[in-house]
């Protein structure tokens, strides 16, 4: 430190490479490389530092266009609560999960672990989070290890505001962690995506849209759209007509207005089919025309083909596209599966819907997700597994009557016939209105063996022909 001092001038900081270890650049200060330089009664060089004061009026990091509308979120490593090596690795090893689960969400940019790691055992504010990572939300937590249980505080916290949208204790076996099993993480994920669809639903009831901001917008109206509420679709709908006004060539407001028109016929909401898919189409075209290897866009064009085109041989093609423009994107796996399984290619649709769920763990529509995973189980005559799947459905949204018809298909299957009538019920409690000949006609799997089993067992069951 004392020969250090004699390269600092006046009111300078200089440190050696060792010190330097321990700061970060634009956290911790401004830090200036002096390369290295010879001092008094040594013979080799030293690298040295000059250290001032980070400017506080510093840009974020930036984030690129196509991913101007998408959240940031940052994962900072746990804070361990001993200073053991062996249990402060736990946190890093459970960070490291999270990110890489999370990074292939299409609702989410995600900050890479040397990046938040600048943040762990800090006093930071959220302001300063803010700042220096362009994160809108953090997930941040800390844990203790006694023996092989770990107790682990976790906080989902919004970096404008400061508040904890959701905080929770969890109690876990350190083998769940070092070993890697993901049903922590899982849990971890799903209660985020819950949490952060909540919270800007309540934004949606305090504010007017155009103080919103976009990225919140977007994944807004993709959480209203899965709710299947008639009010919450036109909500959506509104709000995606918003967003594609403030980024009009984005294309991905343009691609999920399309998937709305096509949720409205799935629901028995729309006025007239054949209106609604030429809406559904047309909105899909403009997104493709907007980026053409956009895979959201494709995907969309693919479920067009599907519903209103009856045109499988097309929706898959433009599915395989999806996936060959972006891998981990979890609803062209499911898509994808879906289709296979209209074909009767269970195993297929089983390995694809899979895939997106695994893709998936942050994504709104996680119970949609559910819904047609079941149906590629009944496909592949996984009975148990589809009705499985279906009541994991249910239990987080009742609106969706796709989830109930194929409960009702999978409890008939299973020789529970009088378990198929209560099913039915509540089918019919959802919509109303529903027929077996309506709902071949404006069902893409009318014309598949799986269709027509759905058919023949909605008639057993009792609804109306």
């Amino acid at each position: 430190a004392a020969r250090l001092a004699g390269l600092a001038q006046p009111g300078d900081i200089v440190v050696s490479a060792n010190v330097r270890e321990y700061l970060t650049q634009d956290v911790d200060s401004d830090i200036e490389d002096m390369g290295l330089c010879y001092v008094k009664n040594l013979s080799r060089p030293l690298r040295a530092y000059r250290i001032r004061h980070a400017d506080a009026g510093a840009a974020p990091l930036p984030v690129s266009g196509t991913t101007a509308i998408v959240p940031t979120i940052g994962v900072i490593p746990f804070a361990c609560g001993s200073s053991d090596p062996a249990d402060r690795i736990i946190g890093e090893i459970l960070a490291d999960e999270i990110i890489e689960t999370l990074s292939p969400s299409m609702t989410a940019n995600v900050l890479s672990r040397l990046t938040t790691t600048s943040l762990r055992d800090r006093d930071q504010s959220l302001a300063t989070a803010k700042l220096r990572l362009g994160a809108h939300y953090l997930l941040t937590g800390s844990y203790l290890v006694s023996g092989q249980r770990i107790r682990l505080h976790v906080e989902f916290l919004e970096t404008e505001t400061g508040r904890a949208i959701w905080a929770e204790g969890f109690r876990l076996g350190v083998s769940e962690i070092v070993d890697g099993e993901q049903q922590v993480v899982n849990r971890i994920l799903e209660k985020i995506s819950t949490a952060m669809a909540n919270q800007l639903m309540v934004r949606f009831r305090r504010e007017r849209l155009p103080t919103i901001e976009s990225h919140a917008l977007l994944i807004g109206a993709i959480a209203l759209l899965n709710r299947f509420a008639p009010s919450d679709m036109d909500l959506a709908e509104e709000i995606l007509v918003e967003t594609r006004s403030r980024a009009p060539y984005h294309p991905a407001p343009s691609a999920w207005l399309a998937y709305l028109s096509v949720m409205r016929v799935q629901q028995g909401l729309a006025q007239d089919r054949r209106d609604e898919g030429q809406v559904a189409l047309d909105h899909a075209r403009r997104a493709l025309d907007l980026d053409p290897g956009c895979a959201l866009a494709l995907t969309m064009e693919g479920l067009v083909n599907t519903h209103f085109r009856r045109r499988p041989d097309i929706a898959l093609r433009l599915f395989e596209q999806a996936v060959g423009c972006n891998p981990n994107l979890g609803i062209a796996w499911l898509l994808m599966g879906t289709t296979e399984a209209l074909s009767g290619d269970g195993a297929a649709a089983v390995r694809y819907t899979s895939r997106a769920m695994a893709l998936s763990p942050l994504d709104p529509h996680r119970d949609y997700y559910q819904s047609l995973a079941a149906t590629a189980c009944l496909a592949a005559h996984k009975d148990e597994e589809a009705l499985s799947l279906a009541d994991q459905s249910i239990k987080a949204n009742r609106l969706h009557s796709s989830t109930h018809r194929v409960r009702v298909a999978a409890l008939w299957r299973l020789g529970r016939h009088d378990d198929a009538r209560d099913a039915a019920a509540q089918l019919l409690a959802v919509e109303p209105n529903l027929t077996v000949s309506g709902w071949l006609r404006r069902s893409p799997t009318a014309e598949f063996p799986l269709g027509k089993e759905f058919a023949e067992v909605m008639r057993q069951v009792g609804v109306p022909a």
